[in-house]
């Protein structure tokens, strides 16, 4: 099983062989932003990047691969149990998941590089 430390390692690894490559770097940037969500529960990767993760915004021109993403995201929401009015469903072992009706998370490209979690102190 990979984890998402892996899979953002592993990108960074490419882009070392190909800097310029844009959609490698907005999905790594989009797993660097999710990590904390994906580190506690594996099954939140397709609703952060159906949450805007990977929405593009900061782009001037959609990237195919992307979009793919996306499209396969929702596949996967979309076949885990029936969508309800509010886009929250069940997967085969009665697992709650959710699938964002609005993209409200900080996308890729956007100058935050990571969230960070458990401090619980002033800053």
């Amino acid at each position: 099983k990979v984890g998402v430390v892996e899979a953002i390692r592993d990108g960074q690894r490419f882009l070392k062989l190909r800097p310029n490559d844009r959609p490698v770097h907005l999905v790594v940037h989009a797993q660097q932003l999710s990590a904390p969500a994906v580190e506690k529960d594996h099954h939140e990767y397709a609703s952060q990047l159906l949450g805007g993760r990977v929405s593009m915004m900061y782009e001037t021109d959609p990237f195919p691969e992307i979009v793919k993403i996306r499209e396969t995201a929702e596949h996967y929401c979309l076949n885990q149990g029936s969508v309800g009015e509010e886009g929250k469903g069940a997967d085969s072992t009665g697992r709650s998941w959710w699938k964002p009706v609005t993209k409200n998370l900080t996308g890729a490209g956007h100058p935050c590089q990571k969230v960070m979690t458990g401090h619980s102190g002033g800053v």
